[in-house]
């Protein structure tokens, strides 16, 4: 069956159509889109960083190397090349380590709206949230579609204390895509934190409607819900999420089986 039978027509839009469904959450999703793409393009480099990106969010190592392998083999002077190798960095020695890969790929690429998105990442894990802003605003400013962007300067802009900001900039992420469940979330954070309990439940219904596997969004909604006083949604909503990072390196893992145990005493003595 040909592309345009059961889909995008062209590379590009399965590209596209790849990211919208990875900021729902469906990253195997994404990447059929992306093998979909590079077999109407088989030299289109994007989708391969795209697709090593993603293996790599899976911890699949060796499938990331492979993707990237092939940007390296075809453009060793390229942006995406360095993106890549800064990605790659980044996930074996850790966020400082990668930033002069990052730097990399700017100077070599000053028009890669992906290598602002990435570095503002970086830097909002290091706590350079102020430079961060600057990079998600270049981001936006050569992909004004970019949903991420919009989402991720919404963090840094809480950080920095501009929470209407935030909150103008998580909106925008979902205007650009109804099913980022990660804007969803943090949307919602950040009502909790101003107090709006029911629009930051919402949103934690929403994302977790998107994706019913979605650990983070029970594990906030589960808190929210706590000091809502709803202590057994909460307690519902906490053990799913014990259930879905069972076996995974979850650092908040002990802290909520301790919030679990209290629930349950809690709700015996009524």
């Amino acid at each position: 069956m040909s592309a345009s039978e059961n889909g995008p027509s062209d590379a590009g839009e399965y590209i596209r159509r790849s990211l919208m469904i990875a900021e729902a959450g469906r990253l195997d999703e994404a990447l059929d889109d992306l093998g979909m793409a590079l077999q109407l393009d088989p030299d289109n480099l994007l989708a391969y960083f795209l697709r090593g990106a993603i293996y790599l969010a899976h911890e699949q190592h060796e499938r990331a190397d492979e993707n990237f392998a092939v940007i390296a083999a075809r453009a060793p002077d390229s942006g995406l090349h360095h993106l890549a190798l800064a990605r790659q960095t980044e996930a074996l020695r850790g966020v400082r380590a990668a930033l002069p890969e990052y730097d990399a790929a700017l100077e070599r690429q000053p028009d890669l709206a992906l290598g602002y998105f990435y570095r503002g990442l970086a830097y909002h894990k290091l706590g350079k949230d102020a430079l961060a802003l600057a990079d998600y605003d270049r981001a936006i400013e050569l992909d004004p579609l970019d949903a991420p962007s919009y989402s991720n300067r919404g963090n840094s802009r809480w950080v920095l204390g501009d929470l209407a900001g935030a909150l103008a900039d998580y909106d925008a992420a979902l205007r650009l895509n109804p099913d980022f469940i990660f804007a969803y979330n943090n949307r919602a954070n950040l009502r909790a934190e101003q107090a709006d309990v029911v629009g930051a439940l919402a949103d934690y219904d929403t994302a977790i409607a998107l994706k019913p596997d979605y650990a983070t969004a029970y594990y906030n909604r589960g808190y929210t819900r706590e000091q809502a006083g709803d202590l057994a949604g909460a307690l519902a909503d906490l053990q799913v999420y014990l259930a879905l990072t069972e076996g995974l390196h979850a650092p908040e893992r002990r802290q909520v089986t301790r919030m679990v145990r209290y629930l349950k005493r809690r709700l015996r003595r009524g």
